[in-house]
């Protein structure tokens, strides 16, 4: 991805071709093909005008000024472009309780267990957050508290998200985003960044079912960046005291409570009837031997069983 194009090109006005060549000291034709490049892959929302090359978002750019006003507690920087607001936000030092990175575009995204996470330009909100435990603490816990902060800010906002174990956010049946947690121990205590993107707008070739917020209509997005910023914020200072609230918390709004789901886990596959979270945040799977807690996997529904054809008798 060609990203020093993209960094002269986020300040939004129309670039000629022949003043990017001079930018990024480079011939023509090399601009040609980055921006080619560009527009194949979809990620930027790039056209060429009369008076040059422009990228022309569909929704309003992050308000830096905006957000440090609406979000006072702590340190909102926004990047233009970066390659993952985790690791921008981990080369940070010294980093306070709530500071936060947004990025309008990141390169290297990236979701569980190495999974690259797609952010077309100014379509989704990316955010990463810090937090310094004195003692180390839960992190599946702490992972379910931001995935039901972040659907609870969401549905405030009238749209009718849900949550699916361990910690992706649903619409309509399909992901709209999801969270990653990284935590460092040392002897001062668990230094721990979450990270979530929620697709605003559809992602170019997902790869799979996805959803975007554009579905339910119109998106104030500094609005909601604000108002998930600072429900994280609350969810990280409660945690780990709220613990004891988590599994009724999170029932209310598992879009696969009380369904038959198979967990698929490294070696294995364990089909059930899931019965929600436990206070650790572990799956709670009820099978013929009864009811069991998981830690690790990924949950999906059960396919139904398909009846036999009946045969026609003689």
């Amino acid at each position: 991805m060609p990203d020093a194009l993209l960094s002269v090109l986020a300040d939004l006005r129309p670039w000629p071709l022949a003043a990017l060549a001079r930018a990024l000291a480079c011939d023509e034709s090399t601009i040609r093909a980055q921006l080619a490049e560009l527009q194949t892959r979809g990620i930027v929302p790039l056209e060429e005008t009369a008076a040059g090359w422009q990228i022309r978002p569909a929704l309003d750019l992050l308000d830096a000024a905006w957000l440090a006003r609406a979000c006072s507690a702590a340190a909102v920087q926004v990047l233009t472009i970066t390659d993952s607001t985790n690791s921008a936000l981990a080369r940070q030092s010294p980093r306070a309780n709530g500071d936060a990175i947004l990025a309008e575009y990141q390169s290297a995204g990236r979701g569980r267990r190495g999974r690259t996470w797609q952010s077309p330009f100014a379509g989704q909100i990316i955010l990463s957050m810090s937090w310094h435990y004195p003692e180390p603490h839960d992190t599946a816990a702490l992972s379910i508290a931001l995935g039901i902060a972040a659907a609870e800010a969401l549905r405030a906002a009238d749209y009718p998200v849900q949550l699916k174990w361990p910690n992706d956010l649903y619409l309509h049946g399909r992901k709209l985003g999801g969270i990653l947690l990284e935590t460092a121990l040392n002897s001062s205590g668990a230094h721990t960044i979450a990270g979530i993107g929620i697709n605003l707008l559809p992602p170019p070739n997902p790869g799979q079912p996805v959803a975007s917020l554009s579905e339910c209509g119109t998106i104030a997005r500094n609005p909601l960046t604000a108002a998930l910023i600072n429900r994280w914020r609350e969810a990280f200072a409660r945690h780990p005291a709220d613990r004891p609230a988590l599994p009724a918390r999170w029932h209310a709004l598992d879009t696969y409570a009380d369904r038959a789901v198979c967990l698929h886990r490294a070696h294995d596959t364990l089909c059930g009837t899931n019965r929600g979270i436990d206070e650790q945040g572990r799956l709670l799977l009820e099978t013929t031997d009864g009811i069991s807690a998981y830690s690790e996997g990924e949950t999906r529904l059960r396919p139904q069983l398909l009846s036999p054809p009946t045969q026609e008798q003689p």
